[in-house]
């Protein structure tokens, strides 16, 4: 297919199923059709890219003319893939709500998704601020409910829009508030494409909208205990948000270096403080009511709902291993907050706890007192305090150290097992 070809297409009253089909597979395996795009004036493309529209727009519900219609959109889709020129003219060739009809209908939602998807990468600020806040907010919520209910294959192409859209710095702050009913379906979101980055390296969510979310735990900690929360809907809300935005974060904090200067700058301690502050009030709500913490918000809503505390724990400790796992200054804060001694009660399992707690309570032991003196006394020191008695020995093994008292100074120091002489290993 050369100029003149797709130039006889968009002059042509019809296209039929076999020159959308050569169309679709020149965009797809001809990494000239770029130039031959170019060739093609503005009006000529523009009526190319409006021809497919019709056709899909004009499509029965079933037979060859559905077939049509997928095939026009591959070729949207394979087009903008191409050449960014005919991306940016085919984004803004129809408005959202004629996206938003295209992945309602379920015979073409896998192929409105993937053309939509290409598409918007191409939106800006100069593109967002033709189109109204309204239509897309609508838009997001449409995608958001699919992501509720649709499979998987779906699902990452929704996940692929959504990840154009969280690069966008300000894409929380200026979304979030609108989405009502869909907030935690988009931390939802959030926290799967913050997973999938650490596994594939494919996502990038700017870092400011993981501020948003750490100032949202803030805001979700806070609210625990108040009026609003005076039923148990509202309780089971409130762990839910808290759960994602634990995990979310938990996530973002092994994601080097994109997320350091939030979560691991040595000079903002309020992620490890949050954390910490989370498990101190799990860790206190199991244990019998005082006078001490019967004035503390957190401790009683975790005291009334222990079904979802072990979630809660499991997270947050999860959560301080992350924080602590390069960060000295995070490590030595989580010490003087008596992180050690909450992590240590935690690596004895409860009837109620989640079956993995001990190995990330071991794992956040070791993050916290790797290469960090001070937490490593707390740790030789712990089987002093009657409330946290435990197997030093064993615990130390476990994390692959051993404590040495320095002959000269008397002092108490941890070391590696592979340092033990021959003669102690045999013994």
């Amino acid at each position: 297919m050369n100029a003149q070809a797709l130039k006889d297409l968009a002059q042509s009253s019809t296209i039929s199923l076999s020159e959308l089909r050569s169309l679709r597979n020149t965009c797809a395996l001809n990494a000239e059709v770029a130039g031959l795009f170019d060739e093609l004036t503005d009006a000529e493309l523009n009526r190319l890219i409006d021809r497919l529209f019709t056709i899909v727009l004009e499509s029965p519900a079933e037979g060859d003319e559905c077939a049509n219609a997928r095939c026009a959109l591959q070729c949207l889709c394979n087009g903008a893939n191409r050449s960014g020129r005919f991306a940016e003219l085919a984004w803004r060739a129809r408005p959202l709500t004629v996206w938003r009809a295209l992945i309602r209908d379920a015979r073409l939602r896998l192929y409105s998704l993937a053309a939509l998807t290409t598409l918007i990468r191409v939106d800006d600020a100069h593109t967002r601020a033709e189109r109204s806040d309204d239509s897309v907010t609508q838009l997001h919520l449409d995608m958001l409910s699919l992501w509720t209910s649709e499979d998987e294959q779906h699902r990452s192409w929704i996940a692929a829009f959504f990840s154009h859209c969280f690069e966008d710095e300000r894409f929380m702050e200026r979304e979030f508030g609108a989405l009502g009913d869909y907030q935690d379906v988009c931390l939802s979101v959030v926290n799967a494409l913050l997973f999938a980055k650490d596994v594939q390296r494919t996502t990038n969510v700017h870092p400011e909208n993981i501020r948003f979310c750490l100032d949202l735990l803030a805001t979700c900690l806070d609210s625990i205990g108040s009026d609003a929360d005076a039923d148990h809907t509202d309780f089971d809300h409130t762990d839910d948000r808290l759960l994602l935005l634990l995990e979310i974060l938990s996530s973002a904090a092994i994601i080097r270096p994109t997320f350091d200067q939030l979560l691991h700058s040595g000079t903002d301690f309020a992620p490890i403080d949050r954390a910490v502050a989370v498990l101190s009030a799990v860790v206190r709500s199991e244990a019998d009511s005082s006078a001490d913490d019967a004035d503390d918000r957190l401790v009683a809503h975790w005291r009334s709902q222990s079904s979802r505390r072990s979630e809660v724990k499991q997270a947050s400790l999860q959560l301080i291993g992350h924080l602590c796992s390069e960060s000295p200054a995070n490590r030595r804060r989580a010490g003087d907050l008596d992180a050690l001694r909450l992590a240590l009660h935690c690596a004895r399992l409860q009837e109620s706890d989640r079956p993995f707690q001990v190995q990330w309570a071991v794992l956040a032991v070791r993050h916290l007192c790797l290469n960090c003196p001070e937490n490593q006394q707390r740790l030789f020191a712990v089987d002093r305090v009657p409330s946290c008695v435990i197997d030093s020995d064993r615990l130390l093994e476990s994390l692959g150290l051993r404590a040495v008292v320095d002959s000269v100074s008397g002092q108490v120091r941890l070391a590696p097992l592979i340092d033990r002489p021959t003669d102690q290993r045999s013994s």
